[in-house]
């Protein structure tokens, strides 16, 4: 799992921390901190981009959708 927030990276790409949910808590290891580190100074890789599911895409069109029509933009 990773954090839903992240930080930019030198290169300008989200970088993400890896954590588990333990409880009411969110907790990382000393190699994943490492990891995040490193990846926001370039070293290592890159999380992927994240890809919205399809009701997430849905919900933001039709949030979309609503806000151009209380501007008049659409019908």
């Amino acid at each position: 799992m990773q954090a839903v927030q992240g930080r930019k990276s030198r290169s300008g790409s989200i970088i993400r921390l890896e954590i588990v949910r333990v409880g009411g808590t969110n907790c990382s290891s000393m190699e994943a901190l490492t990891r995040f580190f490193d990846r926001l100074n370039d070293i290592g890789p890159v999380d992927p981009p994240r890809t919205l599911t399809q009701a997430a895409q849905e919900r933001q069109a039709k949030e979309a959708n609503k806000i151009l029509g209380q501007r008049g933009l659409i019908q």
